[in-house]
């Protein structure tokens, strides 16, 4: 239990042991809620967990679940009785959902059912779900509002689609249940205890991993795929946001539907507004580092959008959430977090 928040509502976040998840759990935390983490541990990491417990002084509830199964998800539920599921838990990488769709399908698709199966049991009915801006069409104008045209692209973005089709089916049918969907644009950084932050898996090739990676000289340059796009510099533009101010919008999602009526599915987008290039990204990371990043220019891949920003009005007006750290902030926890990841000492 939170001990600054004596009878406070709970919240269950699923993948709660990984890059997000921990994050969240924080802010949560902070926000007063009390938080009960579950995770299977086939992508999270215990030490997220217990970084989060580092950093709030709450030894925060964890539960070693799969989110396929409906009888310990709906154990859990009954015992917790949390006001609101965030619903984190799910497989994320592009390459692997297109070589193993059935897989994606299982966990992401399948696992929410069993959570919502397990929710319906227990008479739990506000969630807010982990959505993609992955899931807008290439043809979308700029910035992405949340009413532009979707097109899954990959398996990975198609099972974002359809449980957001399936949340706002299941709110038409029952109009005890609300929930909001929550589209992320590009994530980075860490917490700036350096406690928690992504731990990514070895054969990472994100930008963030492999900007870390080359700065702390595990990788001789980073390359960036991308080149004459129409943007200041000719590199990619993206909307990068850091991962606390994302953990803040979550909080907001999770008062938003608390206190809503049923009946709803409403999705917002999570970013910044603003567009930096890749290139601009390297900059500032040069900036916290020291000393330059070697790159090397490639051309684009099958799919790489050239921009990609959000249009953020509907979460400021609705939530009342706004991104506010900046991409330094960014590059500057995200190296603190991988120097204490690695045992890296500062220079």
């Amino acid at each position: 239990m939170n001990p600054n928040s004596a009878n406070a509502a709970r919240v269950l976040v699923t993948g709660g042991a990984g890059y997000i998840g921990a994050h969240c759990a924080v802010a949560l935390l902070d926000a007063g809620y009390d938080v009960t983490l579950v995770d299977d541990l086939s992508r999270g990491h215990l030490s997220l967990v217990d970084g989060v417990r580092s950093i709030t002084g709450v030894d925060v509830d964890f539960r070693r679940i799969d989110i396929r199964d409906v009888s310990g998800l709906t154990a859990c539920l009954v015992e917790t009785r949390p006001a609101c599921v965030l619903h984190l838990a799910g497989l994320k990488v592009i390459a692997e959902s297109q070589r193993d769709p059935v897989l994606y399908f299982d966990v992401n698709v399948g696992g929410t059912v069993a959570l919502l199966s397990a929710m319906t049991a227990a008479g739990v009915s506000r969630l807010v779900f982990s959505s993609s801006a992955s899931v807008y069409s290439a043809q979308a104008p700029l910035p992405v509002a949340e009413d532009a045209l979707v097109a899954a692209q990959h398996p990975y973005a198609a099972t974002k689609l359809a449980v957001e089709q399936m949340l706002s089916d299941i709110a038409t049918a029952d109009e005890r249940w609300c929930f909001a969907s929550l589209r992320y644009f590009n994530p980075l950084g860490a917490h700036p205890s350096a406690f928690i932050g992504e731990v990514p898996p070895a054969d990472a090739t994100n930008l963030m991993p492999s900007l870390l990676a080359t700065v702390l000289g595990r990788r001789d340059h980073l390359t960036i795929y991308g080149r004459g796009c129409a943007t200041p510099d000719g590199s990619p533009m993206r909307d990068f946001i850091h991962v606390m101010d994302l953990a803040e919008g979550h909080v907001s999602a999770v008062n938003y539907v608390v206190s809503s009526a049923g009946g709803t599915h409403q999705v917002f987008n999570l970013g910044t507004g603003r567009g930096t290039t890749v290139l601009a990204l390297v900059a500032a990371m040069a900036r916290v580092h020291g000393a330059p990043v070697p790159v090397v220019i490639e051309a684009p891949r099958p799919g790489d959008l050239p921009v990609s920003c959000a249009c953020v009005h509907r979460a400021t007006n609705v939530l009342r959430w706004r991104a506010a750290r900046d991409v330094t902030t960014m590059c500057a926890d995200a190296l603190r977090w991988e120097r204490r990841r690695l045992m890296v000492p500062a220079p």
